[in-house]
């Protein structure tokens, strides 16, 4: 089986595991799938598990196909622990096993919403964070506490706004563990306090949707990132937004070479240097973007 043919397969999220050790949510046609590689991506193989699976199920997955119950929005991993967590439409579970069986900390099975697909381990305070968007359009923004063993809600984009959205991605400062964000639709919310409260941080008026933010580790004042506008059929420009007093202003600069690309973002990643750092984004329809930011 080879992911790296796109005509096929749909990645949702990959996770690392160990050496060389990656699994990863997938799709092809209409049918989801949980797959493994031991060999760092050369070849990969479908999981046989439960995921999505309601008690009370006959089989649920067969040896044949291995097509999961619900889609696994997203996955983390915690190393010291070996313990493997997954999101689900309305579900936050943990498998110990990589994958192979699943149980759930919250929520439910095959859940009526949009899903959970932000994901994050805090491991300064032994919390899951993770968040989606509700059935009805309405952003859900939650942690696990994993010593008390329970659930929180937290204020997120549809209360500040009042309008539809959805949490894509959860991140944390590097240098303070109290400072966190949360980004998608309509922009990015921030939290000084750990998380128990959130306020805008960088919205927008035109429902534009954030996947991520960037945040230098060199200097945590400093940040990048870069939106999709809700069109799917049609092109859209690249645009690199960034601060460099930790969102108090933002400079946005477009790729005016490319006015005819799918340039919106769906992921991003960052390679940080003290002389320069190398931004890469993940575009819609239109490949990756490589940008080079000199210090």
């Amino acid at each position: 089986m080879n992911l790296t043919d796109f005509q096929q397969w749909e990645v949702f999220d990959l996770e690392s595991v160990g050496s060389g050790h990656y699994l990863a949510s997938v799709k092809q046609n209409n049918d989801f799938y949980l797959v493994e590689s031991t060999d760092s991506g050369v070849s990969w193989e479908q999981i046989e598990s439960n995921f999505g699976q309601i008690s009370g199920d006959s089989e649920g997955i067969t040896i044949e196909s291995f097509s999961l119950d619900e889609k696994i929005q997203a996955l983390a991993y915690d190393q010291e622990t070996g313990l493997l967590y997954g999101t689900g439409f309305n579900v936050l579970a943990v498998s110990g096993d990589y994958g192979r069986t699943w149980s759930t900390l919250t929520g439910e099975w095959q859940g009526y919403a949009y899903g959970y697909t932000a994901l994050t381990i805090d491991f300064n305070s032994s919390k899951i964070w993770f968040g989606g968007q509700n059935a009805v359009e309405q952003s859900r923004l939650l942690s696990y506490d994993l010593n008390l063993l329970e659930a929180k809600t937290y204020n997120s984009m549809t209360d500040i706004t009042g309008e539809p959205g959805t949490v894509k991605n959860i991140r944390f400062d590097p240098n303070n563990p109290d400072i966190m964000y949360a980004s998608g639709e309509p922009g990015i919310m921030s939290s000084i306090d750990g998380g128990d409260t959130w306020e805008e941080f960088y919205f927008n008026e035109n429902s534009r949707v954030y996947f991520g933010l960037l945040i230098d580790i060199n200097q945590s004042e400093t940040m990048y990132t870069s939106g999709w506008n809700k069109v799917f059929s049609e092109p859209q420009p690249f645009y690199l937004e960034r601060t460099t007093n930790g969102g108090a202003t933002w400079e946005k600069f477009e790729y005016v070479e490319g006015a005819d690309i799918f340039g919106g973002v769906w992921s991003m990643y960052a390679e940080y240097g003290l002389e320069e750092s190398i931004l890469y984004f993940g575009l819609y329809k239109g490949g990756v973007m490589k940008v080079t930011v000199k210090n």
